[in-house]
């Protein structure tokens, strides 16, 4: 049976066994579709449009989705249908603002004068019958008269088959590269000015890259893709599981993960003109699943208490053994993560932010699909992970997408109107987490919402309350809603809606990371109202308004003057580890001193979880009672 694809204006075709599942079939064939629930048929999401053909027939899961037009208009859940004969769909075009979660801030401006890698250009004295110094010999010896210290005599086969062809072919005329003073490569010529590195900050949701010159230590480009195994589920938990149901699945999590990454890295090296031979050290952080999806170490045991990863210091692996675009001879290194759910990710945020050596006492919150937070203070380094969810990306709100085109990224209400900025300046497709967030905010404002999270009955609200608003609300399936946008009020193709669901993922997501930031702060002896500054990480964490956030109660008792946002400071902080050993060193240092705190086993953490899912007092019409 032939299926004939539609994505992003170009087709596609491939053959499909009879009662082949639709969303297992596009899977294979490296089709990214939006799935956060892996395939169960409960978010809804990976919804296609069949334009010629049949399926199998419409399921009631698929009911619960779509409505009858939609159905009419040929939308289906590829993970509910079967293929029964030839087919034409097309795919919906997945919107993810890459360069917004790509953003640097540039903490570190200090040169580091202790590379990895290291080159050397030299003349070489010609042997003769005089001087019979072997070629190896030679080389070396040259360069630690120039080096001052000595490195080892030894070199890969690679160098050896190709070095006494080279150096006569150059007329002994050559650049060595070292790293950690081992001989990786001989280079005819003076090579000194190409040597580049990478940065990858592999997310749940998207991969960042950055192209990095070694001599200088600056980002030449940068750029990212969203993480295409979100195919198999939007949360790192759901992705796990998809490799307890079938141990094959971790191949496949790590070839899409890998096979993008070189890509990326093909697609800057081009654009730069820059040969791969030249890249000669790459380095990755991740959450902790991330890290071993990407090096294929199972990762099942991180569901089950007592949550043992495979590995937690730094890993080195050598560019032959990826197949990335690179030095075959050159590193690969993992940072070191913390713990099961607290990954490398968050050192990178601890090297980029310093907060292992600042006055007082600092917190950082990497908030995505993961909610990681640290606390520093008093020489003590403590950590802790949240099971936010994934509703600050988009994933299990009605309306949720990615930040993207078309996303509501920002929602306030003024003088009875709902005001809207949507990514992209068009018609909106849907929410993402800035927007859920001010969405949020603004219904608790304008007091169609109570302080426990409950939208109001729209007769019972108070008569304050603007008739135009009221209109909005309604219910659904008994359930009450809002309407952020009827359809084609702002020329969008259906409603778009906040619903009383919504506002229960918020209050989970929100009062997780309060619950860990409170607990964090009284093992450490201190209030909150205590902490000095607030490193905000993440892309999310840039875009948010710090008062709603506030307003909201997701940083109980901390002034939303102490907030600072920090970008990618994961990213940073990789590209500080890739530019200096000290720094690799000092990862090293501090995942083995950083103390984790296990939030599964505390009892503070779910009495403070349970206050913290409610938004704080507030007298009607005014700001947080403080």
């Amino acid at each position: 049976m032939q299926v004939e694809i539609i994505r992003d204006q170009k087709t596609e075709r491939h053959q499909a066994e009879p009662n082949s599942n639709l969303m297992d079939f596009l899977v294979h064939h490296g089709i990214l579709l939006n799935s956060d629930c892996a395939g169960r048929g409960t978010c809804g999401k990976c919804g296609v449009k069949i334009l010629s053909g049949q399926l199998s027939t419409v399921t009631a899961v698929e009911l619960k989705h779509f409505s009858q037009e939609e159905l009419d208009e040929g939308w289906v859940l590829s993970c509910q249908r079967l293929i029964k004969e030839d087919i034409v769909l097309e795919i919906p075009k997945i919107e993810d603002a890459v360069n917004r979660k790509i953003e640097l801030q540039n903490f570190s401006q200090e040169r580091f004068t202790d590379p990895n890698l290291e080159k050397f250009f030299v003349t070489l004295k010609k042997p003769d019958l005089h001087d019979q110094l072997p070629d190896l010999e030679r080389l070396l010896q040259q360069v630690e008269d120039i080096k001052k210290t000595g490195v080892k005599r030894e070199a890969p086969l690679g160098v050896l088959n190709k070095l006494p062809e080279l150096l006569r072919s150059s007329s002994y005329e050559v650049t060595a590269v070292l790293m950690d003073n081992a001989l990786i490569a001989v280079e005819p010529g003076d090579t000194r000015e190409s040597q580049y590195g990478f940065v990858f900050d592999i997310g749940t949701t998207t991969i960042a890259v950055y192209l990095v010159c070694l001599k200088t230590g600056k980002v030449i480009s940068a750029g990212g893709e969203t993480n295409p195994q979100a195919s198999f589920g939007a949360d790192v938990v759901t992705r796990i599981s998809v490799v307890s149901e079938d141990f094959n699945n971790l191949k496949k999590l790590n070839d899409l993960v890998v096979e993008t990454m070189a890509n990326l890295m093909k697609e800057l090296l081009h654009e730069n003109s820059i040969e791969e031979k030249y890249v000669y050290h790459i380095a990755v952080v991740g959450n902790t699943t991330m890290s071993h999806l990407f090096l294929q170490a199972d990762p099942r045991n991180l569901v089950k208490a007592p949550f043992i990863p495979c590995f937690k210091g730094r890993m080195t692996v050598q560019g032959k053994e990826m197949g990335f675009p690179m030095h075959p001879e050159g590193e690969i290194v993992v940072l070191p993560n913390i713990a099961g759910y607290v990954g490398s990710d968050t050192m990178g945020v601890m090297l980029a932010t310093k907060i292992y050596d600042q006055e007082g006492y600092s917190l950082a919150v990497d908030i995505g699909t993961n909610g990681e937070i640290v606390l520093a203070g008093d020489g003590k380094i403590l950590t802790c992970s949240t099971a936010a969810g994934p509703a600050f990306e988009g994933a299990q709100i009605h309306d949720g997408m990615r930040a993207g085109d078309g996303a509501i990224e920002k929602v306030s209400i003024k003088n009875g109107k709902v005001q809207l900025k949507v990514i992209g300046d068009m018609a909106p497709k849907g929410i993402c987490g800035s927007g859920i967030i001010d969405a949020i905010a603004a219904l608790y404002k304008a007091n169609l919402m109570n302080f426990k999270g409950q939208l109001l009955d729209s007769s019972k609200l108070e008569g304050s309350v603007d008739e135009n608003l009221k209109q909005r609300m309604r219910r659904n399936d008994n359930i009450w809603e809002f309407v952020l946008a009827f359809k084609g009020e702002y020329g969008n193709e259906r409603d778009i809606i906040i619903s009383q669901k919504d506002i229960r993922e918020l209050q989970l997501a929100k009062g997780a990371i309060a619950a860990g930031i409170k607990v964090l702060a009284e093992d450490l002896g201190i209030s909150t109202a205590q902490i000095d500054r607030v490193f905000l990480a993440g892309a999310f964490g840039n875009y948010i308004d710090q008062k709603n956030a506030v307003l909201l109660g997701m940083f109980p008792g901390i002034d939303v003057q102490k907030i600072i946002p920090v970008g990618n400071a994961a990213g940073e902080g990789a590209k500080m580890a890739l530019l200096s050993k000290k720094q690799r060193e000092l990862a090293d240092h501090l995942s083995d001193n950083v103390h984790h705190v296990e939030l599964s086993s505390s009892d503070a953490f779910y009495t403070s979880f349970m206050k913290e899912m409610i938004f704080p007092k507030k007298e009607v019409g005014q700001e947080v009672v403080k």
